[in-house]
């Protein structure tokens, strides 16, 4: 289904350094609430991974939705691609460069009901369209909820991790799954003590796997871990250190010489984070405090990268209660840089006013480097709707950020530590993108299909070609069952419950 969305792209804060524009932009589609989690450079192009709220076919804001958005090299929008019942974790969107595909990885919707399995689709990188999926369920105990968080290529396996946990919350366990060939191979279940979460993950120089993980320990402390896999999916390494509180969640990335670098939790002062080099023999080459560690700052990282030259690159959210701005920054989209010995050489807070309510929500989730070294950031920043009428009342309205920055985190001439953006200058865009590329999975199909957002439809016709109805099926469940079928092209009608009539192709084989 092809839906019409508005897009509203400002243009907050510009300069020229060198010939090439510094600025910020938010999108906002059609009021609804969404923020971009990752950011690739792929053939020319960035792509964004998106995930938000949509409205369901009852008209209420509880339906998640996940996609992506293609932007040229002037961060303009190309296309974009929204999959509805669909949650995506902290790193969820791969690159098959062989196959010129993505892989967008998550788990079925949160809505009234639990996860039950993970889901990674596979959509074309030209246009974005859905290909193919698959589903991972560790077994058939349908009292668990899952929560993917990563994924990634290692070897010839495609890896997806995450968490599941008992309805009742009483224990999780971190749970991964290889694939080969769209199978899956081997699945590893890592819990330590009393429940064991999984936060990231990366391939390190020698090929192995590093998983980030947090546990819940006996005495009611908390632990980090930094496990390593490899080749041959053995556990060849172990790190762990106390962390003291949940608010700090552990994130690692490699330096140049083989060293990672986590974050955790201030013994100190818990809302803000610490950065630990971590030596390949387990000792500590160094760690990093932040200054100002009074109760009134907070600095959480969601995300580290090591750039081109071994420098540090971390982002999240910046909180300070002791400034006098025009506006209150109890959580600002945040982002420092640092040198592979620890030394933070700058950080850098964006802040905005906002006519209904006196303080700034938004945060940095990821960020990658141009060609002239430049960085662009994705995360969020909050707006507020006074009134929507879809909830009848006002809500805040998370949108999709980007700031493309210098080298040393400016993007204006003066270049200030925390940096009002304003001077806003408002464009509006019509802009087509696809809800559901792909109702039937698998298509070719060899005798059945899954409907997906079933839910959404009151009924199915089939028709063969020449026009003769072969099937017809009212308020279809998740399978349409074609094994009286000859093979051959057929044309599907789906009469959605908001009236709404689409067409696709099936194959029968």
């Amino acid at each position: 289904m092809k839906a019409l969305f508005y897009i509203f792209i400002l243009y907050l804060t510009k300069y020229e350094v060198f010939g090439q524009e510094r600025f910020v932009k938010i999108i906002d589609f059609d009021n609804k609430p969404q923020y971009a989690n990752e950011i690739l450079n792929y053939n020319g192009y960035y792509y964004l991974n998106t995930t938000g709220i949509c409205v369901d076919h009852q008209g209420y804001l509880t339906e998640a939705c996940s996609g992506i958005i293609k932007l040229d090299k002037e961060l303009s929008i190309q296309d974009s691609i929204l999959i509805k019942n669909f949650s995506i974790g902290v790193k969820s969107i791969l690159i098959d460069s062989l196959n010129d595909q993505f892989v967008l990885c998550g788990e079925d919707h949160f809505k009234n009901k639990i996860s039950k399995e993970f889901i990674a689709f596979k959509l074309s990188t030209g246009q974005l369209k859905m290909l193919e999926f698959i589903k991972l369920s560790y077994d058939s105990n349908l009292n668990r909820k899952y929560y993917q968080i990563t994924s990634d290529f290692f070897n010839d396996y495609l890896f997806i991790g995450g968490s599941f946990n008992e309805l009742d919350d009483s224990k999780t366990e971190s749970l991964l799954f290889f694939l080969k060939h769209e199978f899956s191979d081997t699945s590893i279940i890592l819990n330590f003590e009393k429940s064991t979460s999984l936060w990231n993950s990366l391939i390190d120089k020698n090929n192995q796997l590093n998983l980030a993980l947090i546990s819940h320990q006996t005495g009611g402390y908390n632990k980090v871990h930094i496990v390593k896999f490899d080749e041959d999916l053995n556990q060849v390494w172990h790190w762990t250190a106390d962390n003291v509180d949940y608010i700090q969640k552990p994130y690692i990335c490699e330096l140049h010489d083989g060293r990672l670098v986590v974050t955790v939790s201030d013994h100190v002062a818990p809302k803000i984070a610490s950065l630990e080099a971590i030596n390949p023999d387990k000792s500590r080459s160094w760690k990093y405090r932040f200054p100002d560690i009074s109760g009134k700052i907070q600095r959480r990282v969601y995300r580290i990268k090591t750039l081109k030259n071994g420098d540090i690159v971390g982002m999240g959210s910046y909180g300070n209660n002791s400034l006098i701005l025009d506006a209150r920054i109890p959580e600002i989209p945040y982002i420092f840089r640092m040198s592979s010995e620890g030394k933070l050489l700058w950080e850098k807070a964006f802040y905005r006013t906002r006519p209904v309510v006196d303080h700034c929500i938004g945060s940095i989730h990821d960020v990658t480097e141009a060609e002239n070294g430049d960085l662009i950031a994705v995360g969020r920043i909050d707006n507020y709707l006074e009134y929507d009428p879809v909830v009848f009342q006002g809500r805040p309205d998370p949108d999709i950020l980007i700031i493309r920055m210098d080298a040393n985190g400016c993007i204006d001439p003066k270049c200030e530590t925390i940096t009002k953006i304003e001077r806003t200058v408002s464009t509006t865009q019509h802009h087509e993108t696809t809800g559901y590329n792909a109702f039937f999975f698998p298509n070719p199909s060899d005798g059945s299909m899954e409907l997906m957002n079933h839910t959404e439809v009151a009924s199915v016709s089939v028709f063969d070609l020449n026009g003769s109805l072969v099937i017809r099926q009212a308020d279809p469940g998740r399978s349409l069952d074609l094994t009286g079928l000859p093979p051959g092209l057929y044309i599907a009608h789906l009469t959605l419950k908001d009236n709404k009539v689409i067409k696709q192709k099936m194959v029968v084989r």
